[in-house]
């Protein structure tokens, strides 16, 4: 999921410095790209928000992509302000509904963690097994520097 948030991140950051001229080391995702009432909407809201859409959407051009995703951001705080603005109740299952949410996110979070662990534990596992002896030093080399020699396999 990481390497998909950053292929977004890429695009969306070219669209950026292509129409508006930023130098390439000052965006990143807590680049303001626009300010509603006092709200920052950052290119990280944009980034995930972008990686959020269904497939059909994310094969369209990133210019129109990334107008047609502030201009969405910018409309639900605009109505979100207003809602505040009117003292609305906010009903029940909104509240459900982002607990829910948080809840879910925060288990992506360490299930990619886990996920990660495992894949870099069983890529390491196969050395482990390796007994030191089949390590020779490396004449060739430092002191240091080890190569490995697999043993050699004996016929029946």
């Amino acid at each position: 999921m990481r390497n998909f948030l950053a292929a977004g991140a890429v695009s969306v950051l070219l669209t950026l410095n292509a129409g508006a001229g930023f130098a390439q080391d000052e965006i990143n995702a807590d680049t303001v790209i626009a300010s509603v009432n006092g709200a920052e909407i950052t290119l990280g809201h944009v980034i995930v928000l972008r990686n959020q859409l269904p497939t059909e959407y994310q094969s369209l051009p990133d210019d129109v992509l990334f107008d047609g995703i502030i201009n969405q951001i910018i409309e639900q705080t605009l109505l979100a302000d207003s809602v505040k603005a009117n003292e609305l109740e906010i009903p029940r299952e909104v509240g459900l509904a982002l607990e829910n949410e948080e809840r879910a996110l925060m288990a992506s979070v360490l299930i990619e963690e886990v996920v990660a662990a495992k894949s870099r534990r069983r890529l390491c596992k196969p050395l482990m097994k390796v007994p030191m002896a089949t390590f020779r030093q490396s004449p060739s080399l430092t002191p240091r520097t080890f190569w490995w020699r697999p043993k050699k396999k004996r016929r029946p």
